[in-house]
């Protein structure tokens, strides 16, 4: 049952068990069931033909029309509106549209004003649970969510509970972006913690602490990773936009603080450095350097595996970046096989190892690179399977796929004892 349901039901309770008769309304847009309680009786009766007169044309206008209408009036006229339009709800559905955004520019126009006045006065008005609930969908839209003032002005009239459920899961993009830029540890500190999490492209203030905020980010995620939590709303082009910014204090963040970690930054993989490199520097350089990566065998598994998923699907450098990281390559015929490994494990592998072979001279060569992957331990040829069945579907010579099938053993026997002697050097 959703919070407003919830309300509504216990509302309903209460006007049954005291046989009151209650006005109700809902405060925003973003949760249109949500129902207000009035501090007393509908004040409809004893409001100023004027002001009536003014509810009518909000109601039967838009959202800039209504921003306008309401542009200047006093305190106590915007009080009243909100009021005589609460009046206007219906116990099932509580207000329409109209109202709902007519309510909301009062809202507005109230806090332009005076916002602790505005938040002090729903506060002793309508019940906390409800008046919080109103205050938290007004806050959610608010650019001025980010800076340090509108947080605290949350945190006084909202108290810390609610102010975390603003900060969460749900916390308007515009307010991050605002947030990172210009005051990125005060919002790292007021992020909610949870079992899950999502990620933006953000953008990034000049001589922004990338270090810092990183540091900041991994101790927080530290503290929590025995309950398996992210950080909520993170930046996803953080490792991105960081190596663009100062390549060597990036990649020495990762290696020295993540390479050994249990805990990653949430959205931000190794490749994503080497991609925001790539993007930055010219192409026949980093296509070298990326050729030391991977030839230096220090990428873990994954890592490896994603670099290469994205030589695959063009998304480094762009078309014609992957062969140019072929041509730089000490072994470009193993490359080219690893690149083609990235089609064994997909549902319609078969057509796409087809089309992948199109850029070797034969089937031939492609093993020949293939073995060498195999040989040389690479992490796109652990497993034998997938690139077995397809040989076969090809209808391959069966002294071919025997030969496969004892490098792929040779290989895993070699695997096994290296495990074997690190195991016995850890015990010695």
């Amino acid at each position: 049952m959703t919070c407003a349901a919830m309300l509504s039901m216990e509302l309903f309770e209460s006007e049954k068990n005291a046989h009151v008769e209650e006005t109700v309304a809902t405060p925003l847009k973003m949760h249109r069931r949500s129902v207000i309680r009035s501090s007393g009786p509908s004040e409809t009766s004893r409001l100023s033909s004027e002001t009536m007169e003014l509810k009518n044309s909000l109601l039967e206008t838009y959202t800039s029309e209504q921003e306008k209408l309401v542009s200047g009036l006093s305190p106590a006229k915007l009080q009243a509106l909100v009021k005589v339009i609460e009046g206007e709800a219906n116990f099932i559905d509580g207000l329409d549209y109209s109202a709902e955004s007519a309510l909301e520019a009062i809202l507005n126009e109230l806090a332009k004003q005076d916002i602790h006045g505005m938040a002090s006065w729903l506060k002793s008005q309508y019940d906390p649970k409800l008046s919080d609930k109103i205050l938290e969908d007004w806050f959610r839209g608010q650019k001025l969510m980010g800076n340090r003032e509108a947080f605290a002005i949350a945190e006084k009239y909202m108290g810390e509970k609610g102010l975390t459920e603003l900060a969460g899961y749900n916390m308007a993009w515009s307010a991050v972006d605002v947030l990172v830029s210009e005051d990125a540890l005060f919002y790292l500190e007021y992020l909610e913690i949870g079992s899950s999490a999502s990620g933006s492209n953000v953008k990034f203030a000049e001589g922004f602490d990338f270090s810092g905020f990183a540091e900041r980010s991994l101790e927080r995620l530290n503290e929590e990773k025995e309950k398996g939590s992210n950080i909520s709303s993170y930046p996803s082009n953080l490792f991105k936009e960081w190596v663009k910014a100062d390549r060597d204090e990036a990649f020495a963040f990762f290696e020295e603080r993540l390479y050994e970690n249990t805990v990653d930054l949430p959205f931000n993989e190794y490749s994503d450095l080497i991609e925001g490199y790539i993007e930055s520097t010219p192409s026949s350089e980093s296509a070298a350097w990326l050729v030391e990566v991977l030839d230096a065998g220090d990428l873990k598994q994954h890592e490896y595996k994603e670099v290469i998923k994205k030589l695959h699907q063009h998304k480094l450098g762009g078309i014609g970046y992957t062969q140019t990281v072929l041509e730089h390559a000490s072994d470009p015929n193993r490359l080219m096989a690893e690149i083609v490994a990235e089609t064994f494990h997909w549902t319609d592998s078969e057509q796409r190892f087809a089309k992948a072979l199109q850029g070797f001279d034969s089937f031939e060569h492609f093993l020949e690179g293939a073995e060498s992957a195999i040989v040389n331990h690479s992490p796109m040829y652990q497993y034998d399977s997938n690139m077995v069945k397809l040989m076969e579907g090809l209808e391959r010579p069966q002294v071919e796929i025997e030969k496969v099938k004892a490098l792929f053993k040779q290989a895993e026997e070699e695997r096994r004892e290296e495990r074997f002697k690190k195991l016995r050097e850890s015990r010695s």
